[in-house]
């Protein structure tokens, strides 16, 4: 029988513990499609074809504060297939996805906020372009300044006055044509302007709303929401990593946290270093200061 972890591995700096190693087995086991003590219900294609585009799994060891009785917990970064709440792993710490919710409905306003903005920027861009062409058919007059061969001072006099007053009248034109093209775009500019404001406005709402729901919990009890524990709005995606999500389920469910590992699964992402079947440190970004609140009240190794 394979030993259980006596003192929990950073997550920030570890290797995974013998145990951790054996339930992401029996996990990467039953991803594969494969007969697994993980879960007796197979994947799910969609499921199966999503999580091989590229996704962080994790589990958790854990004892149960009731009977002592030891096992392991599942989870996944994110959404799959639009979901955080597929059997055999745990849920979202704070689930903002129901259609008709909160979070759906200000979202909607916000897309809704974005297409008009969108559709006024398009417009500028045009009216751009004819700002660009207002002087077609009209352009400005150009003359030399300079006297001509064999025109006399007098002539050079009265031809400069004819050209300034002409190049005046040209002026006088384009000021026009200006005025009113910047009066046919003003109501709209400054309708563009109160949307961009008022998206920003909602976004933060949102944003903040979002945060003050994800309570998160510590070994101890305690609770804080994210907002408190960054001290501003966290990152997108904040609090729906593996790690939160983990420590989260074990500490509502009477379950003593032992040990964790993270493992990518399938393609490699773009912009990340991430190879399939290979276990990962929780990211500094996001997890950091999160962890660094729910792991207070438990033994953890020093981070060298």
């Amino acid at each position: 029988m394979t030993a259980l972890p006596v003192v929990f591995n950073n997550p920030f700096y570890y290797e995974p513990h013998p145990v951790c190693q054996l339930a992401m087995g029996q996990l990467a086991a039953w991803l594969r499609g494969e007969d697994s003590p993980f879960s007796a219900v197979p994947a799910v294609a969609a499921f199966r074809e999503e999580a091989g585009r590229g996704k962080m799994f994790g589990v958790l060891v854990v004892r149960r504060e009731a009977d002592g009785a030891a096992g392991y917990l599942a989870g996944y970064s994110g959404q799959l297939c639009g979901r955080s709440d597929w059997t055999d792993f745990v849920p979202a710490v704070f689930d903002y996805l129901q259609p008709d919710g909160h979070f759906k409905r200000h979202e909607a306003e916000i897309v809704g906020v974005n297409r008009e903005i969108d559709l006024l920027e398009a417009e500028r861009r045009v009216a751009d372009d004819e700002a660009e062409r207002l002087d077609e058919g009209d352009p400005r007059p150009m003359f030399e300044k300079a006297k001509g061969e064999g025109e006399t001072d007098e002539e050079h006099v009265r031809r400069r006055q004819f050209e300034n007053a002409e190049l005046h009248r040209w002026k006088v034109r384009h000021k026009a044509r200006t005025a009113q093209w910047q009066a046919r775009w003003q109501e709209k500019e400054v309708r563009l302007l109160s949307l961009k404001r008022l998206r920003r406005q909602k976004s933060d709402d949102l944003q903040r709303w979002l945060f003050s729901h994800f309570s998160m919990m510590n070994a101890r009890g305690e609770r804080k929401d994210l907002l408190e524990i960054f001290g501003a709005i966290p990152p997108s995606g904040s609090g729906e990593c593996c790690e939160p999500k983990l420590l989260q389920y074990a500490y509502t469910h009477g379950l003593h946290p032992l040990g964790m590992a993270m493992m990518w699964w399938g393609d490699s992402p773009k912009r990340e270093v991430r190879h399939h079947g290979h276990y990962y440190p929780a990211c500094n970004k996001r997890c950091k200061p999160i962890l660094g609140w729910m792991l207070q009240g438990l033994d953890v190794a020093p981070n060298p």
